[in-house]
């Protein structure tokens, strides 16, 4: 077995071949891939092994069950009044436009031209809004409609009615 294969004592670490060997009992061995290889084309199992901390010892806290104690609910911020929404009509196609500005409709959820679709009053969403504006038409509306509502808003009152009165 090769003991120490290089060393850094500037670091206070060090690389050794073969099975690992521990020098106290408060350091524990990691074992890591040798450089420059590839796992598939290794034919020896043979690792380096660092001294130091373990990926174990690195990670958090077991969660603790804490019984009888209410469950703590996350901090949402000052309460709003009312909700408002983006109504997002999309306007012009993006036929012929870059691929960033064909990704930002498709992350609205516009496909066709007339497509409408409503999201919430948000930084997010005003940023996505303002690379496509000169393509959108664009609406604060307190509700967001379903597909139904905006369907039966365009379609015009049954019956027909008289605008003027035609000669006789």
């Amino acid at each position: 077995m090769h003991r120490i294969h290089f060393s850094y004592r500037r670091f206070g670490i060090q690389a050794v071949t073969g099975r690992p060997v521990a020098s106290s009992e408060d350091e524990e061995d990691v074992a890591h891939p040798r450089p420059n290889t590839h796992p598939a084309a290794r034919t020896d199992r043979t690792h380096h092994l660092v001294r130091g901390r373990s990926h174990a010892q690195s990670l958090p806290p077991p969660r603790l069950s804490y019984a009888g104690l209410p469950t703590p609910t996350p901090y949402r911020g000052p309460p709003r009044e009312k909700m408002s929404y983006f109504r997002i009509t999309l306007r012009r196609s993006a036929i012929g436009l870059p691929r960033r500005t064909r990704g930002v409709l498709a992350a609205l959820g516009l496909r066709r031209r007339t497509q409408t679709v409503f999201h919430p009053v948000d930084a997010q969403f005003a940023g996505m809004i303002m690379k496509v504006k000169e393509l959108v038409d664009v609406e604060e509306t307190d509700r967001a409609l379903t597909t139904r509502e905006l369907r039966d808003a365009r379609r015009p009152d049954p019956g027909f009615w008289v605008e003027s009165a035609v000669p006789r």
